[in-house]
């Protein structure tokens, strides 16, 4: 399928109407709206916006995230510059489209697409000029497929959950590698509650375990950091969900997102400290960022405006 390429423009949602294609919508980056109201689970499944059950996935260059979003009721695949003022529409196309995956050369996304109930491989260009479905013709097979949960993996993403698998005691889809492949970070429960957990990796053998166990809160999901220094990860903790990072080598644990509402899929920048997530909060469910070295929380997207909200 081919989709024209988005031109960019500047136009304001609230406007009432213009001549200019939907596809490239300004993005004014602005501060998360606080509200201290806790959010209920029942609450946090209803809210619409981006999708955060297939989770956001950041550019291998650090640069642009992309994410699945209901903005005009079909939820489709966006992306945006975590620090710019557009986000362009990738795909058009019926059904739903869910969890991208950037290619490891960053020249294509993968997703999956729910049709009837029936899920499907596809991929679409970082200029969203062509989408098209992945089967045995086309180049992109046997480079990417879908996992047992229907999200895509690239080829270079295979070995090292499979790895992990066989060699540690984890919550399914939490494990990844450290950028040297010394250590696998993991959700574990075997301590009653979910909680971080570190596999040092010597000769091909697990040599040793640390369990952070700080705290009596429900830590999972963790994700490295670029330089290797530690991992960023999810604490549920009195009626929200904030992310948290945690020092391989010191322990040290500090809070790298902690506004009200619930944070899923935390990602980590370039720079190892610039923080996008999806929040939840009574506003939607929006990709926000926290860059490196600031204190507010930007949204990059904005579902309470994009409905009229």
């Amino acid at each position: 399928m081919t989709v024209e390429r988005p031109r960019a423009f500047a136009d304001l949602w609230e406007a009432r109407g213009t001549p200019r294609p939907p596809t490239t919508m300004a993005n004014p980056l602005g501060g998360a709206r606080a509200d201290d109201r806790p959010l209920t689970p029942d609450e946090v499944a209803a809210t619409t916006g981006v999708d955060r059950g297939g989770g956001i996935h950041l550019s291998p260059d650090g640069s642009e995230v992309a994410f699945a979003w209901d903005r005009d009721g079909a939820r489709e695949i966006y992306s945006a510059p975590i620090m710019g003022d557009r986000i362009i529409q990738l795909t058009d196309l019926d059904g739903r489209s869910a969890a991208p995956r950037w290619s490891p050369d960053g020249r294509w996304i993968a997703f999956a697409r729910d049709v009837a109930g029936v899920r499907s491989l596809w991929v679409v260009d970082r200029d969203g000029e062509h989408a098209r479905e992945v089967t045995a013709d086309d180049p992109p097979h046997g480079s990417v497929s879908l996992s047992a949960q229907g999200i895509p993996l690239w080829s270079a993403d295979t070995a090292s959950p499979a790895l992990a698998a066989a060699k540690i005691d984890h919550v399914p889809g939490s494990a990844s590698w450290s950028p040297d492949g010394s250590t696998i970070a993991f959700t574990t429960r075997a301590r009653g509650t979910t909680k971080i957990a570190l596999a040092h990796v010597r000769d091909g053998r697990v040599a040793g375990v640390e369990v952070i166990d700080a705290t009596p809160f429900e830590d999972s999901e963790p994700i490295w950091r670029p330089d290797g220094r530690g991992v960023v990860y999810r604490r549920r903790e009195h009626g929200k969900v904030t992310a948290h990072r945690v020092f391989t080598v010191s322990h040290a644990d500090d809070a790298v997102l902690d506004v009200p509402g619930w944070v899923f899929a935390p990602q980590v920048g370039a720079d190892s400290e610039t923080i996008i997530a999806v929040l939840v909060d009574r506003h939607g469910a929006d990709v926000v960022v926290r860059p490196k070295g600031a204190v507010a929380v930007a949204r990059i997207t904005r579902t309470a405006s994009a409905t009229g909200q």
